[in-house]
């Protein structure tokens, strides 16, 4: 390969980085989820 990379090099991948990151899109889940359901909630609740 030319450029770049090679194809065979694995990315060592930061472990702070990472929990950081799961961290941030769990609390984005719960913040989405609620939200959902305070605006949304009643459209369940018409067709029950």
């Amino acid at each position: 390969m030319a450029f770049g990379k090679a194809t065979d090099t694995k990315r060592i991948k930061n472990a702070v980085l990472e929990d950081a990151l799961w961290r941030t899109y769990i609390k984005s889940e719960e913040s989405t989820s609620q939200s959902w359901k305070s605006q949304w909630k009643w459209i369940l609740d018409e067709y029950k």
